[in-house]
């Protein structure tokens, strides 16, 4: 899982790098903000990935208390 504002803020290229003849490919998304999760989906998308998921209900104590 990769958290939307690493992608938005990240290096795109090494955070969505795919093997070259792996697929299909999915790129799950962590995050709370709909704006900066559609953004990096968006990001995933153009990057070619073949299933964009997006995780909004994570058990992790450290994503229900929002950080």
């Amino acid at each position: 899982m990769l958290h939307a504002q690493a992608l938005l803020h990240g290096d795109v290229a090494h955070l969505l790098a795919q093997a070259p003849g792996e697929r299909p490919t999915a790129l799950q998304l962590g995050g709370s903000e709909p704006q900066a999760l559609a953004a990096a989906a968006r990001i995933g998308a153009r990057a070619g990935y073949d299933e964009i998921n997006l995780n909004v209900g994570c058990p992790s104590a450290r994503v229900q208390a929002g950080r």
